[in-house]
């Protein structure tokens, strides 16, 4: 079961949703990022992960939470074609990548946006949390992989669990989980720390004008996830 948190923060702040027209991948170019090609009857292949990132950025855009944002329907549906492929793909590489972090953070989010998609949601859900196994077995420590899979885990309302990894992220002073695990801890029912991370977010990102907005629509009930 996915929370619908991000619409909900998104109407209390009266941000307007509109979602910027989806570039889309032909088949061809899929397959030009794993460099397919066949010799002597059999198929040989290696990813090119800096075109990979260019295309996860692309559909970040539209499915790093839940719900997803796409103009038409159309769209939406040509992405889960495209994250499909590229969630199997990935999964071939696995087993010669796995020690690979910049391979394993691809795979941990694009398994992410498969999941936000409702592409395999259950395979995706195992396929995040092989990769995130496995950034572990790498670096215990690594900032960007706690805040990842804790916001996956908090958006699949494993909550409890998701709040773990995003404080392990805090505590190294990795800015972006601030913002997560203060909606983690709406989820919670616990306002009070939510608020107190909302302060320490906006100490290191001043700029952003929706924090007070938000930190308001929390103290008077405005802000409620389910």
């Amino acid at each position: 079961m996915k929370s619908s948190f991000l619409i909900l923060i998104l109407l209390c702040l009266s941000i307007s949703i509109n979602a910027t027209p989806y570039q889309k991948h032909s088949s061809s170019e899929l397959k030009k990022i794993f460099n397919l090609n066949k010799q002597g009857g059999k198929y040989y292949a290696s990813p090119n992960l800096e075109a990979l990132l260019t295309v996860i950025e692309s559909l970040e855009i539209h499915a790093i939470g839940y719900p997803v944002f796409f103009d038409q329907d159309s769209e939406k549906l040509r992405a889960q074609k495209e994250t499909l492929f590229l969630s199997n793909m990935l999964d071939l590489f696995f087993p010669k990548m796995k020690e690979n972090r910049t391979f394993l953070n691809m795979a941990l989010r694009i398994n992410n946006i498969a999941y936000n998609l409702d592409v395999q949601p259950i395979e995706s859900m195992s396929r995040v949390k092989k990769a995130a196994k496995s950034l572990f077995l790498l670096d215990p420590n690594d900032s960007e992989s706690h805040f990842r899979f804790g916001a996956f885990l908090a958006s699949a309302n494993n909550v409890d669990e998701g709040i773990a990894h995003l404080e392990l992220a805090v505590a190294q002073d990795y800015y972006p989980a601030y913002f997560m695990l203060s909606i983690a801890y709406i989820m919670n029912n616990e306002n009070k720390k939510a608020i107190d991370m909302l302060e320490m977010y906006k100490a290191r990102v001043p700029n952003d004008g929706n924090i007070d907005k938000m930190i308001e629509a929390i103290r008077h009930g405005n802000i409620k996830v389910h």
